[in-house]
């Protein structure tokens, strides 16, 4: 058997010998090693960045229920910040259970808190989830998700939460408000990549809007952003749905 190895030999036996050790080398590298060493760098925080608001979506969350609006789990600030659903089809909260958001057991430790949650650890937190079931379109329109998030006495707001499709939606549509009353929606002083952000199917992906650079979202209690859905056909009723998790707000707290 030949041998990886190179002795005093004439020089193009040395030549080979060497090509030899370099092919042997190159088998010896861990392939998952070598794959891993480029990581995605975590989304910048602005500086003197905090936890503002955080929904954990757990056993406090009732499940076989049509929701409408679910507040927020940690809110210090007391700033009464809620997740509020606009159904597609008439007459919701009472629709059968179709076009409708529920609770669904689907945890996912994708942009999990502790600090959020009593510093419970991910296993002790009893972390379900939450659904937007299709049709996602019908006479009353399409599916919207509404974060309001009071910023009375803080600035620079960053969004985050753990979004994933199943077999409804291809991605989402982000905007927001900052006007009282009717709200004009605009995606000015965003970045265009987090404008729209494509979901994986059957995986949990971490979505983040950072609102750092909306000047007019500091120290405004009508800041709201909204969420809807890109998909092929809004009215299919197949029984599929979009799944997310753990919302997260950061912000920069006595600006």
């Amino acid at each position: 058997m030949k041998q990886c190895s190179a002795s005093t030999r004439p020089l193009f036996v040395l030549l080979f010998s060497l090509m030899l050790l370099a092919a042997c080398a190159e088998k010896l590298v861990d392939p998952h090693t070598s794959n891993n060493t480029q990581q995605p760098e975590p989304e910048p925080l602005p500086a003197d960045a905090s936890l503002y608001l955080f929904w954990v979506f757990d056993g406090r969350v009732p499940n076989n229920v049509e929701l409408e609006r679910i507040d927020a789990t940690f809110d210090p600030g007391e700033t009464g910040a809620h997740i509020f659903f606009k159904s597609g089809l008439p007459n919701y909260p009472n629709t059968g259970r179709l076009g409708s958001m529920e609770r669904r057991n689907s945890p996912t430790d994708i942009n999990y808190l502790p600090e959020g949650n009593n510093n419970l650890a991910f296993e002790e937190a009893d972390v379900r989830g939450v659904q937007i079931r299709q049709p996602f379109r019908g006479a009353n329109g399409e599916h919207e998700l509404y974060f309001h998030i009071p910023m009375t006495g803080a600035s620079a707001p960053v969004l985050s939460f753990a979004m994933m499709d199943e077999g409804a939606a291809d991605g989402i549509q982000i905007d927001y408000s900052v006007t009282s009353g009717f709200q004009l929606w605009t995606q000015n002083g965003m970045e265009q990549s987090q404008t729209v952000r494509n979901l994986i199917t059957g995986t949990y992906s971490r979505i983040v809007a950072d609102f750092s650079g909306v000047e007019a979202a500091a120290n405004n209690p009508d800041f709201i952003v909204r969420v809807r859905f890109l998909y092929d056909d809004g009215f299919a009723s197949s029984g599929d749905r979009v799944t997310f998790n753990n919302v997260a707000v950061f912000a920069v707290v006595g600006e």
